[in-house]
């Protein structure tokens, strides 16, 4: 306890002891003044009258704040005016020429108007206590009062009192037997209000009112100054006003402290039977206090080994370094701070503390310190620690998880559920599951669902739920019942599993079969299918040759080549969409790709739909197969072509530009590595497309076409095509606005670009040179004969590979060229050209093949790119092909 509380506490416990003492003496003192000088005797009366007025005001106006009695108050606040007109009655008593008055009856007229408030106040007291608690309002009252008295007094209105060579006026003899009556019913009204009084109070005023009464009678029998009556009066005054002191001192300061000591010892035995530990220090980190248990913690007897100590006194260095900054921490934020700290205990244990600290407020909301209260945990720590590693295996768990009562109400859901539902913690906890139904299930359903859990089984099934949005998600759920210890289910755990990626990767992993057996399908049929086309475009060249003088016939025969070698596109653009085919990759320009792709469509496109590219001056470079890319932007224009027939103004737009892209479209779009990309936007205004059409645009044999006008390859080949590029394809359609279909492709920095393959050089003839031709073929083998003859070559045949090898060994010294088909019966292209190059090591080979085996020939050695045509093929390209091998 503080010095100053010890002090004032031992003051008012003295003050108890001796409560008669100082009142004595104080008569012995009057009495003897009386005797020597009444001046001095009535000056001493009077200025403890006062003394003790002023003083009831100052303590109990202080000790308001801590005593709150608003009786005490009420009485101080009286009797700090009753002193100051006693004061005014001895200033202007005629005895002490102090002021200038020299007619005794003022101070006699104020002795008794003071006599009236004092009896009054009394009186008044129990009565208004309870009603009027506004301390400032009561100061003003009675100083109002007091100011009255005064004026009355000061200006001849106030009844006479004192008549100078007559004595007391009849006036103050009987105020003095009415002010008596009034105090023996301010003694009645004390005792009847006895109850509201504070304890200990009662009989000092009751003492107090007495002595009044006493001195009052006194004053009836007064003679003169220095009669024994006025003596004896003012002895009893005396004891009255020490009795009213007494009781505001006893009831504002003795009792306060004496419970407040109380509390304090309560406090102290609480705190120090806490097992927790208690510490609390100052700004500068030295203790001011602690419990048993911190003094057990570090070896220290009783508090008093603690206080005025600093953590550097009490822990090793490191650790006081680490509380130090803790607290300066919690100084600087003003806030408390929770943490977990291991603390070394005097025996060499380690024990971990969970230590809250929080800052120490004066009783004006100043910061003066830290309090903390720490528990030993150390026990808990590896059950708690699997409490908190199972709560955040459900914080952090990827499916959604749920706890509902026995009814259904949400309890409990991690973050995942809110992820895959939207639905935060405070919309849902608890509300129903049937929050969830998307009606995607019947009754039965989940009747059946709730009479398996009710059995206390586990229940697992699919089905779809509604999301916040209201959309709808499949869900793999899981629902467990949780038994309480009597065994009834108290709950139930739901874990959740969103489908929807599984179910879009089961899409792919269909649409993959779908890409496989298109690749065994056109595999199997590509060779014949080529050889088919060659034996056409073979034919078509020598009827084109024999037709030359009929133009019309030649224009058809040319139409029917396109077809021929379009659908050989078709075939190659297939097997590339399926992973089975080649793609030759080189430096593409983009922008000089693109107006020549456009020079080429304006022919395919009518007149009066408007074919607009856009491209601007920087040049992007792509790696690209020019020819998959080729066909990949005319079957997008052809669909637009398509798309417009039925517009009033139909338009075409083909745009290039550079990108940027950011983690979100990588992200989007995995195929692409590259930030730097070139988009190609084909857009136009027609009819578009719906979303249930834009699910399935990419599927192979997926069309909206009538019967004859599409097969359903051409988006899928392009597809293929943009994915075998290492890139994307996005589409954006709706119904009657139009289409946007953007191609991403990254870009290359630097390399030299190539162009659309031109295919305007003539035929190169031959000279006379023989060539050995093998295919397994016979209407390829013929045609072939026949046109290689055409070009002014001679030829011999084989049908097989064996066939091949017997022709050459027979006749090796003519043969100039080898044309080899690779896949025959008994023995192919590779494997003859080796048994000939056994016996010709440079010999000059050219394979022509139905099959995309361009890789597989280099690979193996056989061939060099040069060396490999494939079927069907233009006899431009065949005569410069074989041009480039004889004269090489």
């Amino acid at each position: 306890m503080p010095e100053k509380e010890t002090g004032m506490n031992q003051f008012a416990v003295l003050l108890n002891r001796g409560v008669w003492l100082p009142p004595v003496m104080l008569s012995a003192v009057l009495i003897l003044a009386s005797y020597y000088n009444y001046l001095l005797f009535h000056t001493l009366a009077e200025l403890f009258s006062i003394i003790v007025g002023v003083l009831m005001f100052v303590v109990a106006a202080y000790a308001q704040k801590y005593a709150r009695d608003n009786f005490i108050m009420y009485l101080a606040t009286g009797y700090f005016w009753v002193a100051s007109m006693d004061l005014i009655h001895t200033l202007i008593y005629k005895g002490m020429g102090i002021y200038p008055v020299t007619i005794a009856n003022y101070s006699t007229q104020f002795w008794i108007a003071n006599r009236y408030v004092e009896a009054l106040l009394l009186l008044t007291a129990p009565l208004f206590f309870t009603r009027w608690t506004h301390h400032v309002s009561k100061f003003v009252v009675f100083g109002l009062i007091a100011v009255a008295c005064y004026v009355l007094i000061m200006s001849g209105r106030f009844p006479d009192a004192y008549i100078e060579g007559v004595g007391l006026t009849r006036f103050k003899i009987i105020s003095e037997y009415v002010i008596c009556t009034i105090l023996v019913l301010a003694l009645v009204n004390m005792y009847r209000f006895r109850d509201r009084l504070k304890q200990g109070l009662f009989p000092f005023l009751m003492a107090s009112i007495v002595f009044t009464i006493l001195a009052e009678i006194s004053f009836t029998n007064y003679i003169g100054v220095y009669s024994t009556a006025n003596l004896i009066g003012h002895i009893f005054k005396l004891f009255s006003f020490w009795m009213i002191l007494y009781s505001i001192v006893r009831v504002s300061l003795q009792d306060p402290y004496q419970s407040l000591g109380t509390s304090r010892a309560l406090l102290k035995g609480l705190r120090d039977g806490i097992p927790d530990l208690i510490f609390y220090k100052d700004m500068q980190g030295v203790y001011l206090g602690c419990n048993q248990a911190f003094c057990e913690l570090i070896g220290r007897e009783s508090e008093s080994d603690i206080i005025g100590k600093t953590d550097v006194d009490l822990f090793n260095k490191q650790q006081a370094q680490f509380f130090r900054d803790v607290d300066q921490q919690i100084l600087q934020a003003g806030a408390a701070r929770r943490n977990d700290e291991w603390v070394s205990y005097p025996d060499g244990s380690r024990r971990l503390l969970d230590t809250l600290k929080t800052p120490f407020m004066d009783s004006k909301g100043g910061v003066i310190g830290v309090i903390g209260i720490s528990r030993d945990i150390t026990d808990n720590w590896l059950a708690e620690g699997k409490l908190r590693k199972l709560s955040q295996a459900l914080e952090q768990a990827g499916e959604a998880v749920m706890i509902t009562d026995r009814d259904g109400g949400i309890e409990y859901i991690n973050p995942a559920f809110t992820r895959v539902t939207g639905y935060r913690a405070d919309e849902i906890l608890g509300k129903s599951l049937r929050m969830l139904k998307s009606d995607r299930q019947n009754a039965a359903f989940y009747k059946g669902m709730w009479r398996m859990l009710a059995r206390g089984d586990q229940w697992q099934g699919k089905l779809v739920n509604r999301k916040k949005d209201g959309s709808f998600y499949p869900a793999l759920l899981t629902i467990s019942p949780m038994f309480d210890e009597q065994g009834a289910i108290s709950n139930y755990i739901g874990i959740q599993q969103d489908l929807s990626e599984y179910e879009q990767l089961e899409a792919q992993f269909h649409q993959s079969q779908k890409m496989e057996a298109v690749g065994t399908l056109v595999g199997g049929i590509a060779h014949d299918f080529n050889n088919t086309l060659a034996g056409i475009t073979g034919n078509l060249y020598l009827a084109k040759k024999a037709a030359d003088s009929l133009p019309d016939v030649v224009d058809r025969l040319n139409s029917i080549e396109e077809l021929a070698f379009r659908a050989a596109g078709m075939i190659q653009q297939l097997l590339t969409f399926s992973r089975k085919g080649t793609v030759q990759m080189h430096p593409i320009s983009m922008p000089s790709f693109l107006k020549e792709v456009i020079k080429l469509q304006e022919v395919s496109v009518p007149e009066n739909i408007s074919l607009t590219c856009q491209v601007g001056d920087v040049d992007l470079i792509v790696n690209g197969d020019i020819n998959l890319l080729q066909q990949a932007l005319i079957n997008l224009i052809n669909n637009a072509r398509d798309a417009v027939e039925s517009v009033g103004t139909p338009a075409i737009t083909v745009k290039l530009d550079q990108c940027s892209v950011d983690e979100e479209f990588l992200e989007r779009y995995p195929a692409i590595t590259s930030r730097d990309v070139a988009c190609i936007t084909i857009s136009d205004n027609g009819e578009g497309m719906s979303p249930e059409i834009q699910k399935h645009m990419f599927e192979p044999f997926f069309t909206t076409k009538g019967v004859g006008k599409g097969t359903g390859l051409g988006l899928a080949m392009v597809y293929g095509a943009i994915q075998s590029h290492g890139g994307a394809i996005a589409v954006e359609s709706e119904e009657g606005v139009g289409t946007i279909v953007r191609i991403y492709l990254p870009l290359l920095q630097s390399g030299a670009a190539e162009g659309v393959v031109d295919d305007t050089t003539g035929v190169l003839g031959g000279r006379g040179e023989t060539i050995l031709l093998v295919d397994d073929e016979a209407t390829v083998l013929a045609t072939g004969k026949d046109v290689l003859e055409s070009l002014g070559y001679n030829v011999l045949t084989a049908t097989d590979g064996l066939k091949a090898v017997e022709q050459y060994i027979a006749r090796r010294d003519e043969i100039d060229l080898l044309m080899l088909d690779v896949v025959m019966p008994h023995m192919g292209g590779q494997e003859a050209l080796r048994k000939i190059r056994e016996i010709t090591p440079d010999v000059r080979a050219l394979f022509v093949t139905g099959y995309d085996k361009n890789d597989a020939l280099v690979e193996d050695g056989d061939a060099s790119p040069e060396m490999v045509i494939k079927k069907p093929f233009s006899i431009n390209k065949l005569s410069q092909a074989m041009r480039a091998l004889l004269d090489n």
